[in-house]
């Protein structure tokens, strides 16, 4: 395999969106990243809108109709020189949620995973779709055989089955087309300004995830063998679209983001992640 690659990969709106816009911001503007633009191999007039609107403090737009299904890359170095093609296959997320539903994947999202060295997967806390007990559901719902009983509706995978069933399902996707083989796997938890002060000061980015969605967390821990993790709370935007002239108050756009790591440690480098991830060995192959 020439050069390093890395996945993104997420269910729709995870965040991956807003990420990219800042990225392609800071790749272009700011100095001392972890990982800067080797070449530019493709039109990037989509990644110049969406990264204007992001440094506006403007709402980014759910991904272009004619951009859901193009495989945006990009090809990045650091500071050895190695060269890093950064993969964005599904923006929208469309191809993830239909991976799920459907039991399919397209041929060329196969082969890339079969080939990568890292993968990130975006997680939004305001997203996700809580479990529910038993105990919950109206009698009417559970019983079937009662008077009163109602027919039960057809289930909606994307409405009705928790985030975390549907991100270990696409995970027990990416162990089969690697053939059991490790990988190194980032959780980047989006929109973390988001949570509350005191959620992140009690708890990083795992314990986030193991609190939030234990199903999740035990099944990545579990098989420790095969993801070799990496766990962050990102925010891209900085803050809330609606305190769009405190945004504007900080003159570099990059100074804006936060990047914090297991050991909650705040960071202001976006491309951090993606740089440790493709950087730490994977000797588990």
């Amino acid at each position: 395999m020439d050069g390093k690659k890395c996945f993104i990969m997420g269910l729709p709106e995870a965040g991956k969106t807003t990420y990219l816009a800042a990225l392609w911001h800071c790749l272009n503007n700011k100095e001392n990243l972890s990982l800067r633009i080797k070449t530019y191999t493709e039109d990037h007039s989509y990644l110049s809108g969406i990264s204007a609107k992001w440094a506006d403090a403007e709402e980014v737009s759910r991904t272009k109709p004619e951009f859901e299904k193009k495989a945006i890359t990009l090809s990045l170095e650091n500071n050895k020189e190695d060269e890093i093609t950064l993969a964005f296959t599904d923006l929208s997320g469309e191809s993830f949620q239909h991976q799920y539903e459907n039991r399919e994947a397209k041929k060329e999202h196969v082969e890339f995973v079969q080939d990568c060295l890292g993968i990130c997967l975006f997680v939004h806390p305001e997203k996700i779709k809580e479990p529910y007990f038993i105990s919950e559901v109206p009698a009417s719902v559970r019983e079937e055989n009662i008077e009163g009983a109602i027919e039960h509706e057809p289930r909606n995978p994307r409405e009705n089955d928790p985030t975390q069933v549907q991100l270990v399902d696409l995970l027990q996707f990416i162990t089969h087309m690697r053939g059991n083989k490790s990988v190194n796997l980032c959780i980047m938890i989006s929109a973390w300004d988001l949570l509350k002060e005191t959620c992140q000061k009690e708890m990083g980015p795992e314990n986030y995830i193991k609190t939030r969605m234990p199903l999740l967390w035990q099944y990545l821990k579990s098989n420790s063998n095969v993801f070799l993790l990496e766990y962050y709370g990102v925010s891209a935007q900085g803050g809330q679209l609606e305190d769009q002239e405190k945004l504007l108050e900080i003159n570099d756009p990059c100074d804006r983001i936060m990047v914090v790591d297991n050991d909650g440690n705040l960071l202001n480098d976006i491309t951090l992640p993606l740089n440790r991830i493709v950087s730490k060995s994977n000797e588990k192959k």
